[in-house]
């Protein structure tokens, strides 16, 4: 017989915790988690010590949290890479890639991008740093009429990408689709606006479960903690 994950004990105390704290009633709790497996867990362990007829506390991921407070929701990923092409068609590149070349390297981008929305990083200055860091990579010291068009295109390409990045999320923030770093940035940014409405609506937040943060879930959860509606469970 195989041994229980390592969650479910943890989950057990939360479960016990939540029960202890709101004895009467679930009703106006909110539980963010990780994932949506870890919910789907949490509400196994919540069902089994529930010992008379409760409300129960409404459970998200923090993904999917974040959306419903926007009222968006999640691109899908052929949907980001479509959108992410228009982006990249739309620039002033003059040698853009065909749709089947640029898939190959696309993947690898959104993920720069979702990971720089995640962070909050200023997507233009990073962009611009490394461009200059691909020049000197280069040797891009010489004349114009000295450097070569492939290497001439690649830097080019570079030195689009804060507008590809600019057009995609204006893109996507217009159609209310995101991707998850998009949705954590703008949620973070307007977080103290969402902060008041989030009190009003729940008794307490309960943050379980999480390890690293990211910049954007360590500026969302201090507002919580600060405005007093938030506990943490760590496991």
């Amino acid at each position: 017989m195989s041994a229980a994950p390592s969650h479910t004990h943890f989950l057990t105390k939360v479960a016990g915790e939540l029960l202890k704290e709101h004895s009467h009633s679930l009703k106006d709790v909110m539980v963010i988690m990780p994932s949506r497996r870890g919910g789907v867990f949490l509400q196994q362990e919540l069902s089994k010590q529930i010992g008379k007829p409760v409300f129960s506390p409404e459970i998200a991921s923090i993904e999917d949290f974040i959306l419903q407070q926007l009222g968006m929701e999640r691109e899908s990923q052929v949907g980001l890479l479509f959108k992410l092409y228009q982006s990249y068609t739309a620039t002033k590149l003059k040698n853009k890639e065909g749709f089947a070349d640029f898939l190959k390297w696309a993947p690898l981008l959104l993920s720069d991008f979702n990971e720089i929305d995640r962070y909050l990083l200023d997507a233009g200055e990073l962009f611009r740093y490394l461009a200059d860091v691909k020049r000197l990579e280069n040797w891009n010291l010489k004349p114009p009429e000295q450097i070569t068009e492939m290497v001439y295109h690649y830097l080019h390409f570079w030195e689009s990408l804060p507008d590809i990045y600019q057009h995609f999320t204006q893109d996507l923030q217009q159609g209310k689709r995101l991707y998850q770093g998009l949705a954590f940035r703008l949620f973070a940014n307007e977080v103290e606006t969402y902060g008041g409405a989030l009190k009003k609506q729940y008794q307490k937040i309960y943050v379980v479960g999480f390890n690293a943060l990211s910049t954007a879930e360590e500026k969302i959860f201090l507002h919580f903690y600060e405005e007093g509606i938030a506990r943490f469970l760590w496991d």
